[in-house]
């Protein structure tokens, strides 16, 4: 489904067409108001302009996919809403500045964070439907990772947790690690089921992968500042 792209705030004529997926692409809007009479139709949003009172999206209850990335155009902005009215969200993307809360019944099924504070963090083992989970540059990690998740990516830490072990991770099969300084083995992840795909990239203190097994038909890749580039060499296809 292509978006409608918004630079601006829109005419009537615009408010009177039916939208399903609509993106604030740039441009300064004091608010998202106007997408409440589209509340019955509209399904996907995404938001990277500056928009001043972003309050308005808890109203747009047919909301499944949802991106939130106020500092894509580089002005910065802060926004802190309550999803748990969208009881429909399905796919949740948010950036840096941006606080949510998420209801009890939450069926996200992807969560992609950059800089997830500790409320989302601790909220993230009671979702049930997670099957996808992507934290970049997290400023806490969860103790527990959801038993339907099945791909987990984290990226982006200056410094890894020696002692983390994280529970859980039944359905875990690809795993994927970037940028991470600390990390000497994979001794967190111990207890998940064995790896399907690994990546890895730029983790120059990786030296072993002690604490996960991987299928015999594995594949894996290590890219960058990764010692076991050397050691362990790749087997890795395009999907």
């Amino acid at each position: 489904m292509s978006p409608d792209v918004l630079k601006a705030p829109p005419s009537r004529f615009w408010s009177r067409r039916k939208h399903r997926s609509v993106h604030l692409l740039e441009g300064e809007f004091a608010d998202i108001d106007f997408l409440v009479d589209q509340a019955n139709w509209l399904t996907e949003l995404t938001v990277t302009a500056f928009v001043e009172d972003i309050g308005a999206v808890a109203s747009l209850k047919q909301l499944r996919r949802l991106q939130l990335w106020p500092t894509a155009d580089g002005t910065g902005s802060t926004w802190s809403v309550d999803l748990s009215s969208l009881r429909l969200l399905e796919h949740l993307s948010i950036g840096p500045g941006v606080r949510v809360e998420v209801g009890d019944n939450t069926r996200i099924g992807y969560l992609h964070v950059d800089h997830i504070k500790v409320e989302l963090c601790d909220r993230i083992p009671e979702m049930q439907f997670l099957e996808s989970l992507r934290l970049d540059s997290p400023d806490c990690l969860p103790s527990r990772i959801p038993g339907r998740v099945s791909e987990l990516s984290i990226a982006v830490m200056r410094r890894w947790p020696e002692t983390l072990r994280f529970s859980g991770m039944e359905s875990l099969d690809f795993l994927q690690l970037e940028n991470i300084r600390g990390m000497e083995d994979l001794s967190a992840f111990h207890g998940a089921p064995p790896i399907r795909r690994l990546y890895v990239e730029d983790c120059p203190n990786l030296s072993s992968i002690d604490g996960i097994t991987l299928l015999d038909d594995a594949e894996y890749l290590f890219v960058g500042r990764t010692p076991l580039r050397k050691t362990m060499g790749s087997r890795w296809s395009q999907k």
